[in-house]
């Protein structure tokens, strides 16, 4: 049961990253039009591994009395371990006068973010 409200919550805060990426890009004049159900298997095939090697250990390894559990710090941890994975990813550059600077960098973090919000509230309920 643990496993499975740990991929559902995933799942779900890659739906929201998929929401973030997707935020504000026009795509009425694309030349191949891309099916939004295709972004959210983009972002679920890449950010995925990345969550499962990262937020796994730490929700069925770390108690759920732990500091790390609480609401206010759980989130924290997520977008900074996003906001690092994404820069690892992007080799350390850190370039604000990039075009899609906040779908590019902040993506992971917004994932992070719910992953480890939703990762609370999953370890909260289930005991």
């Amino acid at each position: 049961m643990r496993l499975f409200s740990a991929l559902i919550c995933l799942l779900l805060a890659c739906l929201i990253g998929y929401f973030s990426m997707t935020l504000g890009v026009d795509r009425r004049g694309e030349a191949w039009a891309v099916s939004d159900f295709y972004i959210y298997i983009f972002v679920v095939v890449f950010a995925l591994p990345f969550w499962l090697f990262l937020f796994l250990p730490l929700y069925f390894l770390v108690p759920s009395k732990s500091i790390a559990w609480r609401w206010y710090i759980a989130p924290i941890i997520g977008v900074l371990v996003g906001f690092v994975g994404s820069l690892i990813l992007a080799d350390g550059r850190f370039d604000i006068r990039e075009q899609p600077f906040l779908r590019i960098y902040f993506a992971p973090a917004i994932v992070g973010f719910f992953t480890f919000l939703l990762g609370f509230g999953f370890k909260s309920q289930i005991k």
